[in-house]
């Protein structure tokens, strides 16, 4: 059976300072400890949901897809994320905020549909929009934290050539060895602090301003496609991806050295829920700033 693994966060909307999740798992029983470090001190609270429990979420979570697919309308659709949030609500994903703050922070990106967008460019775009997603393949952060991982192993690289001495080529002298030992020690630090933000961005269930990598090549060679769907209500109407799906915006996002995601989500804010134990797997519901995916058949449904 597939494990969710659920925190709680205030997240930037209570101000915390730090979050810091410790997760151990209970016979019939998924247990999340968070500790909470706020102006007023720490705080430990526990969520323990019960293997059925864990299902329901699981199983309300896969349902908004086919509940999208029975409306057509933009109210309606915005309902059927009211609703939900609603759902999840009493399993206590959305930590201490009270329900209305769980349905703001689930909606607030999102404007109804206003533009008619006629140039292809736009076809696999929606912006300001309601996002409801299942995909695998998906990793979430910031884009600071994987350029940090990047640049950290650039300076690595380069601190070696320039400090540490080779066979058949002149020593370095005092000063070099001094820059080289100083990128070195540099490039160590910046890459395991990114990778160490990037992961405790991706583990947390509720996300502020996050980008989603949806789809990733190794190596420079051609693409791995996300399986599943992604359902969009926005300034661009509604548009949906399903099947075997690819991030459409610019750029690269960027996972150790040769592993690139492409960018899928700019500014997700929302609920995020792992789906299996690493973590490539996810389901989300939240609103964005912009979404670009392209299908397998390049198609937009």
């Amino acid at each position: 059976m597939k494990k969710i693994i659920l925190g709680l966060t205030l997240a930037a909307l209570l101000f915390i300072a730090a979050v810091n999740p410790a997760i151990s798992a209970k016979k019939n029983t998924q247990q999340v400890t968070i500790e909470l470090s706020t102006n007023e001190g720490t705080e430990q609270k526990i969520l323990s949901l019960s293997t059925s429990d864990a299902d329901t979420v699981r199983c309300i979570l896969d349902g908004i897809d086919e509940e999208l697919d029975k409306v057509s309308t933009d109210d309606e659709k915005y309902e059927v994320f009211i609703s939900t949030v609603t759902e999840l609500y009493p399993y206590g994903v959305f930590g201490n905020l009270t329900l209305p703050q769980a349905k703001q922070l689930v909606t607030c990106w999102y404007h109804a549909g206003i533009l008619h967008p006629t140039s292809s460019i736009l076809e696999n775009r929606n912006a300001f929009c309601l996002v409801a997603g299942h995909t695998d393949l998906t990793l979430t952060s910031h884009r600071i934290y994987s350029w940090m991982q990047v640049a950290g192993a650039a300076m690595l690289m380069l601190g070696i050539l320039i400090g540490v001495p080779f066979p058949y080529v002149p020593t370095p002298g005092p000063l070099r060895i001094l820059i080289g030992l100083l990128l070195i020690g540099g490039g160590i630090s910046s890459y395991i602090l990114g990778n160490t933000l990037s992961y405790r961005t991706d583990v947390m269930p509720i996300a502020i301003g996050d980008i989603f990598g949806i789809g990733y090549s190794f190596g420079g060679h051609s693409p791995d496609y996300a399986q599943g769907y992604i359902h969009t209500v926005g300034l661009l109407g509604n548009k949906n991806w399903t099947g075997q799906i690819l991030g459409d915006l610019p750029g690269i996002f960027p996972y150790g050295l040769v592993v690139n995601f492409y960018q899928g989500i700019w500014g997700f804010t929302g609920i995020k829920i792992w789906m299996n134990e690493d973590g490539s797997e996810k389901s989300y519901l939240g609103s964005a700033l912009l979404v670009g995916i392209q299908e397998a058949n390049a198609s937009s449904l």
